[in-house]
């Protein structure tokens, strides 16, 4: 069986493709909610383990879980502030910058 791949051919860092500005902050907006309401669902768990005085080693996953979760979310903020104002017309962040430390239920809207 023959190898067609060069052995110094290694993966594309160029990428030909010109950037959607408006899919990638789309798509960052996306992972920015999912991750909002994980950490709500993993509070809402902590919670409750705490009521119940449940075992430690579980609490302290939780606490780690929403602290990993609010790092994540901090970075999606920073990198998804770059991409507004969109300047694309058809585009919901054309003239908008939304405010993604407001809470809803404990969730970003």
């Amino acid at each position: 069986m023959t190898n067609h791949m060069d052995s110094n051919e290694g993966p594309s860092t160029k990428d030909t493709r010109p950037m959607d500005p408006c899919k990638e902050h789309t798509d960052m907006a996306t992972s920015l909610l999912q991750a909002s309401a994980h950490r709500q669902y993993a509070e809402d768990i902590l919670n409750c383990e705490m009521t119940r005085r449940a075992d430690k080693k579980l609490i302290q996953k939780y606490q780690m879980d929403v602290t990993d979760l609010n790092g994540l979310m901090e970075q999606l903020k920073g990198e998804l502030a770059s991409f507004y104002l969109c300047p694309n017309p058809d585009c919901y962040g054309y003239n908008n910058i939304p405010d993604f430390n407001t809470l809803v239920d404990g969730v970003i809207p």
